[in-house]
């Protein structure tokens, strides 16, 4: 969602202030991850499990390995929930177009209820990477079709609308 409100940061601290505040957390969160990065392969160069034999694998098991199994699993809500907003992002920003091209709401519900049987269950298996790649094909799918739609109905309607005034 942070990328979205780009604009409304910019507007809020300034044209000077908004690059540098992008700048500042560009470089926190480089500093994170190469920390993460850093303590995943030390913990995977030296072979190291947790007591019941699992490998350590996830950012989740790093986190709960290294901090804790409290933090483990409140890293892995966190997960859950980052991709469960970034779905519902996708939702109605996809509803929303399709029922725009479509000239009636209803394919805005139609295309929430069928994303949001086919979405989030994936969000509840993101550990397995196969599932996740065939979620994946499937969204590439999805928004191609919106895309292709979207640029047919805007074909469709240039020969009687014509281009906007000053274009």
């Amino acid at each position: 969602m942070g990328i979205f409100m780009i604009p409304t940061t910019f507007k809020m601290v300034g044209y000077i202030g908004g690059p540098a505040l992008s700048v500042l957390a560009a470089a926190i969160m480089i500093d994170c991850i190469h920390l993460l990065i850093t303590c995943k392969n030390d913990i995977a160069k030296r072979k190291i499990t947790f007591p019941d034999g699992r490998p350590v694998l996830s950012f989740p098991d790093v986190s709960a390995f290294v901090l804790g199994p409290t933090i483990g699993r409140s890293v892995s809500v966190m997960v859950a929930a980052s991709q469960m907003c970034w779905c519902l992002l996708y939702i109605q920003l996809c509803g929303g177009m399709l029922s725009e091209v479509a000239g009636s709401s209803a394919y805005y519900l139609l295309f929430a209820i069928l994303a949001a049987v086919v979405v989030f269950p994936m969000t509840l298996y993101s550990h397995n990477i196969s599932l996740l790649a065939l979620a994946s094909g499937a969204s590439t799918i999805c928004v191609a079709t919106v895309i292709l739609s979207t640029v047919g109905s805007m074909m469709s309607e240039l020969p009687e609308n014509g281009v906007a005034d000053g274009v």
